[in-house]
C-alpha cells in the first residue's frame, strides 16, 4: 500500500519529530549498554541537553559516538539483530568498520526535506548520527597516515578484477601506499602515548584529549540515561567555543528541515 503523507509546518510539528528521534536513540542505546559497549551523546545532541535539559528546540538529528573498537562491535551486533532491521536501517557501508566514520541510523516514520544551500533540496528519512572515533598521539604524520589508509582503502574497495594497465598500475600504487601507511600509523601508536581521541568527516574536525572524554559518565533525559563525556564541559569548549551555553541570536534558530513528512502506511 502506498504511503500517504502528512506534511506539516516545520515549527509546530517538530516536537512530535523529536519525540520520535528520541524513541529511536532508546532503542539504539538498549542494545548498545546490553552489550556494555562505551558510547556517549556528542554534538548537538549534547548540546541540548547541557544547555537546555533536553532537544535544541530546533535540532532535527541526534548524534552519538563510539571508540572504533566499540563502533566495529556495534555495526556487527546491529546488522545481526532481525528485530531491530525490521523497524530501521543502516545507511552508509558497515561493511568496513575498520574505516568508516560514520553510519548513519535511519527510520521511515518520517521524511525530511533539507536546504541543502545553492538552491538545493536534500531529502532523507529521520536519522541519528553514530560516529566512531579514534585515538592517536596528536601527532600531524599520524593523522596523515590515518587519513591516507581510509582514502586509499576506498579506492580500493569494489574494483572489478579486470581493467587496463593504467588503472592496474594505479591500483597497486594505491594498495602500496595503503601498506605503508598502515605500517608507520601502527609503529607511531606503538612507540607513542595515545592520548587524543578524534572524529575527522570532509572539513569538520574533533579532537579531545582523552581524559575529557573517557571514561564517560551518565546523565539523565527524562526516563533515559544516556552516556556523556567525562568532561562534557570541555568537550563542548572543544566543538562550540567558550560561550557554548549561550542562544545564538534569533535568526540563526533554525531547523536545517524545510518540510517533515509524517510515512503512514
Amino acid at each position: 500500500m502506498t504511503n500517504v503523507l502528512f506534511a506539516q509546518q516545520v515549527d509546530d510539528f517538530l516536537p512530535e519529530y523529536q519525540k520520535h528521534l528520541f524513541e529511536m536513540l532508546n532503542d539504539l542505546a538498549e542494545i548498545i549498554n546490553a552489550h556494555n559497549l562505551i558510547w556517549w551523546i556528542d554534538g548537538g545532541t549534547l548540546l541540548g541537553l547541557v544547555r537546555s535539559g533536553g532537544f535544541i528546540p530546533w535540532d532535527d538529528d541526534m548524534d552519538i559516538s563510539l571508540p572504533r573498537n566499540d563502533y566495529i562491535k556495534l555495526m556487527a551486533i546491529l546488522k545481526e539483530n532481525r528485530q531491530f532491521n525490521e523497524k530501521y536501517s543502516l545507511l552508509h557501508d558497515t561493511s568496513t568498520p575498520k574505516t568508516q566514520r560514520v553510519t548513519k541510523l535511519y527510520s521511515e516514520k518520517y521524511t525530511l526535506f533539507e536546504d541543502a544551500g545553492d538552491r538545493k533540496c536534500l531529502i532523507h528519512k529521520a536519522f541519528v548520527d553514530i560516529f566512531a572515533y579514534d585515538v592517536t598521539n596528536g601527532h600531524p604524520f599520524t593523522r596523515y597516515c590515518k587519513n591516507k589508509m581510509i582514502r586509499n582503502a576506498g579506492r580500493l574497495k569494489g574494483q572489478p578484477k579486470k581493467a587496463d594497465l593504467l588503472t592496474l598500475l594505479l591500483r597497486q600504487k594505491d594498495r602500496m601506499v595503503l601498506t605503508l601507511a598502515t605500517i608507520a600509523y601502527k609503529l607511531i601508536n606503538l612507540m607513542t602515548k595515545q592520548n587524543i581521541i578524534y572524529l575527522t568527516i570532509c572539513k569538520y574536525k574533533a579532537m579531545h584529549n582523552i581524559a575529557d572524554v573517557l571514561p564517560v559518565k551518565p546523565m539523565q533525559w527524562d526516563d533515559l540515561e544516556v552516556m556523556v563525556p567525562n568532561n562534557y564541559t570541555q568537550y563542548c569548549i572543544n566543538l562550540f567555543g567558550n560561550n557554548y551555553m549561550n542562544l545564538p541570536p534569533k535568526e540563526k534558530r533554525i531547523s536545517h528541515a524545510l518540510l517533515i513528512l509524517r510515512n503512514i502506511k
